[in-house]
């Protein structure tokens, strides 16, 4: 008996199972049209053929959506047997409402061999097919034997809801023998499960001719609850009989996987919503599909009108460097570093950091991007202040070390002009403040003036250039200027010209330069705001900086600095500079005043001392004269009486007796060096004082009859009489 061709199109992932069986459709005169699971080519090929039966193995809602609205356009007869992942089973109520759909959940074979097989009755009843007794009752043990083989429980419900067939299985569910079983009712079952009055799936499934669901809980031997699925599909045979399948499964373990994923789906959400980042999620074309609250309250508030809007957009993605990195992220094997933008805020701009990685399937195929976007516009500010902090803090390093520099080299210095000059030094080279001239002015506390004593600097642009030039390479450090100052003081005459010229009152209270030192603060002083100013006619520039120079609140001086030649404009910061400056340089200054009255003092001490210690000589020089005057008196007189005598007698003998010519000679020669002994001796006794004379008790006459006799020699009887 011949039979007409069954065209069938399977649209599945894995067509093995299919192709495997061709010999056996063959046979039963059924031609498998085997295509991807793919809705354009679907219904594509159900345009150009009529197929009885199309097989599709869907794996998301929207292939299914796109299948059911164009599929009503090209015909409203195709039985449609849709395989569904199980999360997707519960989603089929926004389908157009259409009778020809059926569907199976994904991997179960027996159920969608089943389905298949009643859909090949209904059609075949359809067609009006007949099948001879023997082949029915060939087909009949078979199925009996398949689906007394399987673990789901199948039980067969006539039109009057009454159970005509139970396999073993779902004997062992209700826990009866399947002749039991038999002619009870649906809710007469659901009640032994589940206990109480239950809606009865069975008359639902007759009224409704399509297929229903009913999940149902129970407890076992020992008080376990374990769930239970009831799948009832309508199904009308060969003889226009109804009948209605009931498939009863325990579904305990996929219950519990399912309420596991719930969980985990819920804390996905959770996570997604409350995280601290913001998240976007588009597919493998970049087509948004998520967003997150994140996003929403803090990146875009429009975002809700994002998903189905291209990421590639520039009206989306207005950066063209996130467009790249978006591109890049979805080909990486390996993470990418973030990308920074700017996007325009209501109040100020919004800075985001943003990284981006490809979404992966089990299969390690990308089927999306992930794009997590950090608001960085608070980190980006104190990263902004904290690198002006640090600036800020290298500059003080600075100036404490460049302070310091000065300090020693003023602590070492001495000379009053040294220090001045080291001062000026500090001020204007460009290791240290770097300003184009400097002027000192140091009070006279006599006359109550500030009058210029020291500068140094170009006197003009020329001049600049030749002293810049000269010291080009070289950066001398202060202590370089320290060691050679003095050849080098003053040399820049004609700066030192000007500074000679200028002299201030302390009196003059009009004056913005008195007015600054007698206040204690260092001012800018411009040109424009101060033009009574005469100091502007000498320094030949627009603005100056005044620092007073106060130590231990004695005003020492004044220091004027410009920028004549670069032209540069004096900055507020630089007057912070110049007054820690000017602190040192005041008590560098008092200590070398200081130093130099002590070295004047010193001096006249040096010199008082010398002329005490000359006079002390010449003291005991004089005493020491007075002691060898009295000495020497004392001792004239003794030898001056003995030779009185000497010489006396020897006159004496000279005149009264008569002497051979050789006696006579020894005569004349003792006179002749008495005498010179005796103007010897007188000559000493004028040289000294004269002895104070010693009193003591004696007989006169006998001291002058010793005097005549020893001065009878040189009285002149002619002159003298005794």
């Amino acid at each position: 008996m011949s039979h007409e061709i069954l065209p069938i199109l399977v649209a599945v992932h894995d067509p093995y199972p299919w192709v495997s069986r061709l010999p056996e459709y063959a046979a039963r005169s059924i031609q498998l049209e085997i295509i991807p699971p793919i809705p354009e080519i679907v219904i594509e090929q159900l345009a150009l053929r009529h197929y009885p039966i199309a097989i599709i193995d869907f794996s998301s809602l929207e292939e299914m959506q796109i299948v059911a609205n164009q599929i009503l356009t090209i015909s409203n007869t195709t039985k449609i047997i849709a395989i569904l992942p199980s999360d997707l089973l519960y989603q089929t109520h926004s389908l157009p409402e259409n009778n020809h759909w059926e569907f199976i959940p994904r991997h179960d074979f027996e159920r969608l061999h089943l389905a298949f097989e009643n859909t090949i009755g209904v059609w075949q009843e359809a067609s009006q097919t007949h099948c001879d007794e023997q082949e029915v009752i060939h087909l009949s043990e078979f199925y009996q034997t398949l689906l007394k083989g399987v673990q789901t429980g199948i039980g067969i419900f006539n039109a009057n809801c009454r159970l005509v067939f139970a396999n073993p299985a779902l004997s062992k569910i209700f826990g009866l023998p399947s002749a039991s079983l038999l002619n009870s009712t649906c809710q007469e079952l659901c009640e032994r499960i589940a206990g109480g009055s239950q809606e009865c799936i069975i008359e639902k499934t007759f009224s409704h001719q399509h297929s229903h669901r009913l999940h149902l809980t129970r407890k076992n031997e020992i008080g376990e609850e374990f769930a239970i699925e009831l799948i009832a599909d309508f199904v009308k045979p060969f003889d226009k009989s109804h009948y209605v399948i009931l498939e009863v499964r325990d579904v305990s373990h996929q219950a519990a996987l399912e309420q596991q994923l719930r969980q985990q789906n819920d804390l996905l959400e959770r996570l997604l919503h409350q995280a601290p980042l913001a998240i976007i999620a588009s597919d493998r074309d970049f087509i948004i599909r998520r967003t997150n609250e994140r996003f929403r309250d803090r990146v875009a508030p429009e975002s809700a009108e994002l998903p189905g809007k291209s990421l590639l957009d520039p009206a989306i993605t207005p950066d063209p460097a996130v467009r790249d990195y978006f591109l890049q992220a979805m080909k990486a094997e390996s993470p990418l570093p973030p990308v920074h933008t700017k996007l325009p805020g209501t109040v100020e701009p919004v800075h985001l950091a943003i990284n981006a990685g490809p979404i992966r399937d089990e299969q390690g195929d990308v089927n999306g991007l992930v794009i997590m976007a950090e608001d960085v516009t608070e980190w980006r500010k104190l990263t902004t202040e904290l690198a002006a902090i640090r600036e800020k803090q290298a500059m003080q390093i600075t100036e404490l070390q460049l302070l310091g520099e000065i300090n020693r080299s003023l602590h070492q210095a001495r000379e009053i002009n040294e220090v001045l000059y080291l001062i000026l030094v500090a001020v204007t080279s460009d290791r240290g403040l770097g300003f184009n001239r400097a002027f000192l002015l140091l009070l006279d506390q006599t006359t109550n003036e500030l009058s210029g004593r020291l500068a140094i600097g170009p006197a003009d642009s020329s001049e600049a250039g030749r002293i810049w030039h000269e010291l080009e390479g070289q950066r001398p450090t202060l202590q370089d200027y320290a060691a050679h100052w003095q050849e080098h003081v003053g040399q820049d005459q004609r700066v030192n010209e000007i500074a000679r010229q200028i002299t201030l009152s302390m009196h003059d209270n009009d004056s913005a330069i008195i007015q600054s030192v007698t206040s204690e603060h260092a001012s800018i002083l411009r040109r424009w705001e101060h033009s009574n100013e005469s100091i502007w006619q000498q320094l030949q520039c627009d603005e100056c900086a005044v620092v007073p120079l106060i130590s231990k609140e004695r005003i020492e001086g004044a220091l004027l600095v410009d920028n004549a030649i670069n032209r540069l404009p004096l900055q507020p910061e630089q007057l912070v500079q110049l007054e820690r400056f000017a602190g040192m340089a005041a008590i560098a200054i008092l200590h070398a005043r200081w130093y130099e009255t002590l070295e004047f003092r010193l001096q006249a001490l040096r010199s008082a001392y010398r002329e005490l210690r000359d006079n002390r000589d010449r003291m005991i020089r004089s005493e020491r004269l007075s002691a060898i005057g009295e000495i020497t008196a004392t001792v004239v007189h003794e030898i001056r009486n003995p030779l009185a005598a000497i010489g006396g007698l020897a006159r004496v003998l000279r005149e009264d007796i008569d002497l051979n010519p050789l006696s006579s000679g020894m005569i004349e020669t003792i006179i002749s060096e008495v005498d010179r002994l005796e103007r010897y001796i007188r000559e000493t006794l004028e040289m000294t004082k004269p002895a104070s004379p010693k009193y003591v008790f004696a007989r006169l006459k006998e001291k002058v009859e010793n005097t005549l006799q020893m001065m009878a020699g040189e009285l002149d009887p002619q002159r003298y009489y005794v």
